[in-house]
């Protein structure tokens, strides 16, 4: 009897472990603003490129008007990284960040 309640235990108590072990959730935060982000790039004219497609990592927080405020473009093309800043610099999200002035970066992917 002693043996069937332990086992009994230990099976509820697995369940009850791989139930709350997730692998995080599908939309994070950090995905969730990258893809509106993304979507302030797309329908764009991207002729200026040089290459067919640029990575610009952009670094930048959010301000307390829901305003990304870009401290730094990295990229191969300072012609990719001014348009990427020039176009997010003070735009709007509807993104909520749980603390403010919180750092984020994100790459973005031109193709021309």
């Amino acid at each position: 009897m002693k043996t069937i309640f332990i086992q009994m235990l230990l099976w509820s108590s697995f369940m009850f472990v791989s139930s709350t072990m997730d692998a995080g959730p599908r939309n994070s935060p950090t995905s969730i603003l990258h893809e509106e982000i993304s979507s302030f790039l797309q329908n764009r004219n991207l002729s200026f490129l040089d290459k067919e497609s640029e990575m610009v990592t952009v670094d930048f927080l959010i301000n307390a008007k829901n305003e990304i405020v870009v401290l730094h473009t990295e990229g191969n093309s300072s012609a990719a990284c001014n348009y990427v800043k020039e176009l997010l610099n003070f735009k709007k999200v509807k993104f909520r960040q749980a603390k403010q002035l919180t750092p984020y970066a994100v790459k973005i992917k031109l193709i021309k």
